[in-house]
């Protein structure tokens, strides 16, 4: 059987995929802190990180520093040391030759000058001394190691030297009455603790009493506890991150898109329509390359996060026509319900890509994409009309919709033409600007996988069976799509009643039909309702059909683009993000209506009357999901 692993504080280990070092060990319990990457504190038991080892799963790959042991080291000894030996094994030695290895307290005083008259004046010892170096210079079978001047003292913890039920006492009382959001004070706890150990002593017999520490040892006992696990109780693990966190700089890439970097981020900046009338803010959605900090693919829209936003902007960073684009080797996103889509995973699956998630609550996993997006909102976004700042109190008595004037459109060619000064200019950490840095890895590198249009329809549309209507039309999840190939496949021999669809999830505009006996003859579909499909996501379409049904039950009927621009701004009155994301992923999961969500969350009042557009009934062949009810 192996023998037991003896862990020591500053050893370094691999273990669970990452480089840790040993930082604490209490009461069994070890905590681990990586040694490079973001910043991570794992508790472990001793038993675990025992049973790993012999698994193989935990492994050393560093010592501890060395202890500064004088016992253990004779050469090199500090003078004070040296000397203090020497007089040690000065006595010793004249006590055995010239006193036949026998001392009694009477001749002590006659070894006491003959050693002054060898080595000199010094501070001679007492007898008990002597007889101490005298039995453990023997006990050691005469090895002078054990004269060294041991000035080595391990700090010993002061609840370790408590009996184990006064260790119990004060255990629970930390539990219960510090390790809690609304702790007691210092000199309350010790009094509660003090108290509690005289009531236990009343029921234990007097030849068996505990002694109850002192007021002091106590307060070095509530001193001595883990920092980060104590902030962890009363403030939460974000907070104690923070107070806790290390800066140790992720590696850099060897090569060309080794590590891409994606993410989502909600505007500080409202936008108004072609007629001034406040809609709400938009998001947008990035792919960033590490190795040479250059946005592959961007895209900026009113949809909400989802997987279909994440698809368009991974379309575009691996598009063939992007000269600067390519599917990267692994891609690292938040842990956020746009991303962590079985679809995405299995699509960057066939593209023989990895993918990697964040920890929640971590933005730091992903600091460059990060980084990115605070660059873009100080440089540009703060100082357009209709910016929200950071935050209320940066505001200033601001009202950002009042002073919204810039279009969706006019965002992006904003946001592009910033793009083109952001690559062409010069990257402090790079040394050089983005586009020279790209040049540079594809001096000595392969180019980049991309993908024609064609391949991109394949890896990312999607199909159904779907049934030709009268009026030449085909629909799939309430979505309409028509074309002169509608009649044309349904009447084409053999005669089939469902014909295959595919459409783009990322906009409904985009879809083609084919004839099940003639799959290379693929014809494409226009939508029915132009306005309203162009550009819209399926998720984000599925939402606004659930508000449909929603106003419907509560005789409450609007068009779906009514629906659209008040769930739109709905949404951007959300004041923080983890309401925003509570909003979408309870809309997805289908745990609540967007009316039930609205109650819950209570947001902003709805949007006035006045800023809504005066909407039109469509034409009278409209599907019933799209028409208007007027009363």
């Amino acid at each position: 059987m192996d023998a037991l692993i003896e862990l020591k504080v500053g050893e370094h280990y691999f273990y669970c995929g990452r480089r840790y070092q040993v930082s604490d060990i209490a009461d069994k319990n070890v905590q681990l802190r990586t040694v490079d990457g973001p910043p991570v504190i794992v508790f472990q038991s001793l038993p675990t990180l025992r049973r790993a080892a012999d698994q193989g799963r935990l492994v050393k790959i560093q010592e501890a520093p060395i202890t500064v042991s004088p016992e253990k080291v004779i050469a090199r000894l500090p003078k004070k040391d040296a000397a203090k030996l020497s007089v040690r094994l000065a006595y010793l030695d004249l006590q055995e030759r010239e006193f036949g290895g026998q001392m009694s307290r009477p001749k002590f005083p006659a070894l006491v000058e003959a050693v002054k008259a060898k080595i000199g004046a010094h501070k001679a010892p007492g007898y008990s001394t002597f007889s101490e170096w005298r039995k453990v210079y023997f006990t050691a079978g005469g090895n002078c190691i054990v004269l060294i001047p041991n000035t080595y003292r391990p700090h010993q913890r002061h609840l370790t030297r408590q009996p184990e039920e006064i260790k119990d006492v004060i255990r629970h009382y930390v539990k219960e009455c510090h390790w809690v959001p609304t702790p007691l004070t210092k000199s309350a706890l010790i009094e509660s603790i003090r108290l509690a150990i005289k009531n236990l002593n009343e029921s234990r017999p007097a030849n068996r009493q505990y002694r109850v520490p002192s007021c002091s040892t106590l307060y070095r006992i509530i001193n001595e506890l883990n920092a980060f696990e104590t902030a962890c109780k009363q403030h939460g693990r974000r907070a104690a991150m923070r107070k806790n966190r290390w800066g140790a700089a992720l590696p850099e890439p060897d090569y060309l898109l080794e590590r891409v970097e994606a993410d989502t981020q909600l505007l500080h900046l409202f936008v108004a329509d072609t007629l001034g009338r406040v809609i709400g803010r938009p998001y947008v959605t990035v792919f960033l390359e590490i190795r040479t900090r250059r946005v592959m693919g961007w895209h900026i829209s009113f949809n909400p996060p989802s997987l279909d936003t994440t698809l368009i902007a991974l379309k575009a960073s691996i598009c063939s026509d992007n000269l600067y684009g390519g599917v990267g080797n692994l891609y690292i996103f938040d842990n956020g319900p746009d991303y962590i889509a079985k679809t995405l995973r299995d699509t960057l699956g066939m593209l023989r890509a990895e993918v990697s998630f964040c920890e929640p609550g971590e933005p730091n996993q992903k600091p460059h994409i990060e980084a990115f997006f605070r660059t873009w909102s100080t440089q540009i976004v703060h100082s357009m009309r209709g910016t929200t700042f950071t935050g209320i109190a940066s505001r200033e008595g601001y009202e950002p919709e009042k002073n919204a004037t810039y279009t969706l459109d006019e965002v992006r060619e904003v946001f592009a033409r910033w793009l083109d000064s952001y690559h062409n200019d010069h990257h402090s950490e790079l040394g050089m600007s983005p586009n020279e840095a790209w040049a540079k890895c594809l001096k000595n590198e392969l180019e980049p996988r991309r993908h024609s249009q064609n391949d991109l329809r394949r890896y990312f549309w999607r199909k159904q069976m779907v049934t030709p209507s009268s009026q030449n039309r085909v629909r799939y999840s309430n979505v309409h799509w028509t074309g002169g190939a509608v009649s044309e496949l349904a009447k084409r021999r053999p005669l089939r009643k469902k014909l295959l669809l595919y459409y783009d999830p990322c906009d409904l505009a985009k879809a083609w039909l084919i004839h099940p006996d003639y799959p290379d003859d693929i014809r494409e579909l226009g939508p029915v309702h132009k306005n309203y499909q162009e550009g819209l996501t399926l998720h984000f379409h599925q939402e606004i059909h659930k508000r449909k049904l929603e106003n419907r039950r509560n005789h409450a009927y609007s068009t779906a683009l009514e629906a659209r621009l008040q769930l739109l701004w709905e949404i951007s009155q959300t004041n923080n993000k983890s309401e925003r994301l509570k909003h979408h992923r309870a809309l997805e999961r289908g745990d609540v209506t967007p009316g039930e969500l609205s109650v819950v969350n209570q947001p902003a009042p709805s949007m006035p009357a006045e800023v809504l557009p005066d909407f039109h009934e469509y034409h009278p062949d409209t599907p019933d999901e799209f028409s208007v009810t007027r009363k």
